[in-house]
């Protein structure tokens, strides 16, 4: 079960336990990368996935009804900002140091006779 829907209190308070041994998401029409997963014991978490380098990183914010709609579509303002956690944290390495040359040491121990 993997849909959009419009994330009110009401319709996360509703949400049912998924069947034993899974889990499914239901994503946010107003944050599409905000999803709300649902556990076989009913636990509600909140998630941002994005692509980052070629890649899909996926960050739980927090538990649903711990965490507010309101703070979990906050939160996802924050991963979309130009000083995102995400850019900072999955940064490139390679790619940003194209231009600077490397600089490797080797630490050689005195040898003693």
């Amino acid at each position: 079960m993997t849909n959009k829907h419009n994330f009110t209190k009401s319709y996360l308070d509703n949400l049912k336990p998924a069947p034993k041994g899974t889990r499914y998401k239901v994503y946010d029409k107003i944050r599409p990368e905000l999803s709300i997963r649902i556990t076989d014991k009913g636990t509600k978490s909140f998630l941002i996935q994005k692509r980052l380098n070629n890649k899909i990183v996926k960050i739980t914010l927090g538990k649903y009804p711990a965490m507010s709609i309101n703070q979990a579509r906050k939160q996802t303002l924050l991963y979309d900002s130009k000083d995102s956690p995400l850019k900072t944290h999955f940064s490139n390495p390679k790619k940003d140091s194209l231009n600077e040359p490397e600089q490797t040491e080797f630490f050689q121990p005195e040898r003693t006779k």
